[in-house]
């Protein structure tokens, strides 16, 4: 009798076909608009929206004099050597003797620096224009620079002033941050690992920082800052509490400005 009763109720009820029928409630709308707010804004950040455009790449930190690749004058074998890598020389200080045409010739350096390598083993066979020793120069103008090694296909988008973020080997960049520094200069011509060799001091590092391939050489001057233990600045207030030493490998980020998040969809820079 429950039912009946609603039935009859329903019956004696007026007809309402004039009445509006809500085909969305007041949630679905709420819901819609939230969407559609999300989307215009999503429009509106791809076109106008800012995306840092970077490059990265590998390098060393050296003297702003650079290296100066020491041959020997004479074909023979080593009699001796005198230095080791890490030891400081100055200009006419022994490196090691070469004996061949039946004399001893002794190589020496032609600048002041700090020998990065030398030829070591005595009894070992060079020839005349042999690299036997390479030393970093340091002179007046011994302040420390990034040589930084480039692709080719990068090197295009690289002008001096552009800003670079340097991470230094065996420097945590979570604790004392990433060196500050700019481009002032790229080189015109590539080059192959073994002409880096002149830049690095070595053969292997050569190999590994030009990834075997040609590559532009790229020279990045550090930001100096007169409040920091290093003499540097870095993106951190203090850096490290030690001063930075060449001969240490950097990994370098290359910042080319920004470009809007559509363009980046496109693939276009």
């Amino acid at each position: 009798m429950k039912f009946r009763g609603r039935a009859l109720q329903k019956m004696r009820e007026p007809d309402e076909l004039d009445r509006p029928i809500a085909l969305v409630d007041t949630r679905g709308w709420t819901a819609l608009f939230v969407v559609m707010s999300m989307a215009l804004g999503a429009a509106i950040w791809a076109f106008t929206g800012s995306l840092p455009l970077t490059a990265r790449s590998s390098g060393i930190l050296t003297s702003a004099e650079g290296n100066r690749a020491i041959a020997t004058p004479v074909s023979g074998t080593v009699e001796r050597t005198s230095v080791q890598p890490g030891h400081k020389v100055r200009a006419g200080d022994l490196l090691l003797a070469v004996t061949g045409a039946g004399a001893t010739h002794n190589v020496t350096t032609p600048v002041n620096g700090i020998v990065i390598n030398v030829v070591s083993a005595v009894g070992q066979s060079v020839s005349t224009g042999d690299t036997v020793a390479t030393v970093e120069a340091t002179g007046a103008n011994s302040a420390l620079v990034a040589q930084v090694f480039v692709p080719t296909s990068v090197a295009t988008s690289l002008r001096p002033g552009i800003q670079v973020m340097l991470a230094v080997e065996g420097i945590p960049a979570a604790r004392f941050g990433l060196l500050k520094g700019t481009v002032s200069s790229v080189g015109q011509f590539p080059i192959d690992p073994s002409m880096a060799v002149g830049v690095v001091g070595s053969a292997y590092l050569a190999r590994e920082l030009t990834r075997g391939k040609p590559a532009v050489t790229v020279t990045v001057e550090l930001k100096t800052d007169r409040a920091t233990k290093s003499g540097l600045a870095w993106t951190s207030a203090d850096g490290p509490p030690f001063p930075v030493i060449a001969q240490r490998r950097v990994d370098v980020t290359f910042s080319l400005g920004a470009r809007t998040p559509f363009d980046a969809v496109l693939g276009t820079s």
